[in-house]
């Protein structure tokens, strides 16, 4: 796979996964009230899925 094809995967499959992740734990833990809790939670989920499909990607 070229650099640029792995970045768009990366991407991509990452979005998906946080999507996916961030609207069952707000559903699931009632977050819309609480803003900076959701912010918070929002950036550890994007890094975590980032870092997963990274080091997914890069074991292939």
């Amino acid at each position: 796979m070229s650099d640029t094809t792995k970045k768009i995967a990366i991407m991509g499959v990452s979005g998906l996964i946080f999507i996916v992740l961030d609207v069952a734990l707000v559903e699931y833990f009632k977050l819309r009230d609480h803003f900076w809790i959701n912010v918070v939670m929002m950036f550890g989920l994007a890094q975590l899925c980032t870092a997963f499909v990274t080091k997914a990607l890069c074991r292939r």
